[in-house]
């Protein structure tokens, strides 16, 4: 999927027409982004969708995909230092999934969970 958003030209336009308080709350709605991703990395709740987000979420914080780096530039937060952060956090929340849990997965294959 390509993205052609320029982040550059809305953060410029956004900061110029925005008053501080804006700017703020737009912060905070972009860390809680990054702060539900933590939340669902860390779940250990054994339903197969929430099972399917744990692994989403553990994906998308491992990674240092460009989603995420923008995702962090939008939390204004710097993304090595979330990345550096989170990392315990995820090493003491992940584990492969077992073979139960795969069977569950009926329609995925582990490729797709993995």
């Amino acid at each position: 999927m390509s993205n052609n958003f320029n982040f550059k030209e809305f953060f410029h336009h956004y900061e110029a027409d925005s008053m501080p308080d804006d700017i703020q709350r737009y912060h905070v709605l972009w860390k809680s982004v990054i702060g539900q991703a933590v939340i669902d990395a860390a779940s250990n709740c054994k339903k197969t969708q929430s099972l399917v987000e744990k692994q989403k979420a553990i994906s998308w914080l491992s990674d240092f995909s460009q989603d995420f780096v923008h995702t962090c530039i939008l939390a204004d937060y710097d993304p090595v230092y979330v990345k550096n952060k989170i990392q315990p956090i995820l090493k003491s929340h992940t584990k492969k999934p077992d073979k139960a849990f795969l069977v569950r997965l009926a329609p995925f294959t582990e490729k797709d969970i993995i």
